[in-house]
């Protein structure tokens, strides 16, 4: 009976230790902030800035 109860807790630590691995994702910035970075760098101007921006919506 004790060794069911083992067999099942550690079952149970796997399955939790795996999901936490494979649950990691990485940060990816939005459209929009990829397009104010954009702007705060100088790589695109103010026209298409406002541009890109009512494209996406806001």
């Amino acid at each position: 009976m004790m060794l069911i109860l083992l067999i099942l807790v550690g079952v149970f630590i796997y399955f939790m230790v795996r999901s936490d691995k494979s649950g990691i994702k990485t940060h990816e910035p939005s459209a929009l902030d990829v397009v104010n970075r954009r702007y705060a760098k100088g790589e695109i101007d103010r026209e298409t800035y406002l541009e890109l921006r009512k494209d996406l919506g806001y």
